[in-house]
Formats: structure tokens, C-alpha cells, sequence
């Protein structure tokens, strides 16, 4: 008898983000550093990655979402680069809003 497969860890509505858009975010977070000669962050690529399987969802619910950290950690970058290719992938339009609070 064959092994079950393990639980899905996206839960409901999930659907994984296409292997060309999960290339074209990672390459265009690599040039994105590249080009400011900028090191990776660990924090940053979590949140691409959390934005991404976000927006990637077929849940609407799952789709709305909002990351709190402090100034200069790169939520508005994370958003963009994950953001834009999934929407453009799927055929929406995106808006991101953004605002530092002092």
C-alpha cells in the first residue's frame, strides 16, 4: 500500500505559485540586489515568498494581506517583486499602497 501524501501546509485554496513566476521573482530579486550591491535578507525573502503564495492563492480570502515591520526592511520591494509577476501571470491589475508612520 502506498504512503499517503503529507498535508498540504498552504491549506485551503491554496495553489503554488508557476515555476517561471517563482523564477522571474527570484531573478528579479537577485538583480534588484545586485544593481544597489545590496547582501540578501532572510526576513526580506520571507516576505516575497509570503506575498507571492498570497497573491497565488485561489482563495480570496487568502489574498488579503498586510505585513507589519519596521522602516527600511524592504515591504514595499517584497511586495513588488513578488506582487507584479503573479498579477501579471494571472492577469489582474495591482495596486500597492504603502505608508511609514512616524
Amino acid at each position: 500500500m502506498p504512503a499517503a501524501a503529507p498535508p498540504s501546509r498552504h491549506g485551503p485554496g491554496a495553489r503554488l505559485i508557476a515555476e517561471p513566476t517563482k523564477e522571474t521573482i527570484q531573478t528579479a530579486y537577485r538583480r534588484w540586489l545586485a544593481s544597489r550591491a545590496f547582501a540578501p535578507r532572510r526576513t526580506q525573502r520571507q516576505m516575497i515568498a509570503t506575498i507571492a503564495n498570497a497573491f497565488g492563492s485561489d482563495d480570496p480570502q487568502a489574498r488579503l494581506l498586510a505585513i507589519e515591520a519596521g522602516t527600511g526592511t524592504g515591504k514595499t520591494v517584497a511586495y513588488l517583486l513578488a506582487a507584479l509577476p503573479v498579477a501579471r501571470a494571472r492577469g489582474w491589475r495591482l495596486v500597492v499602497s504603502t505608508a511609514t508612520l512616524a
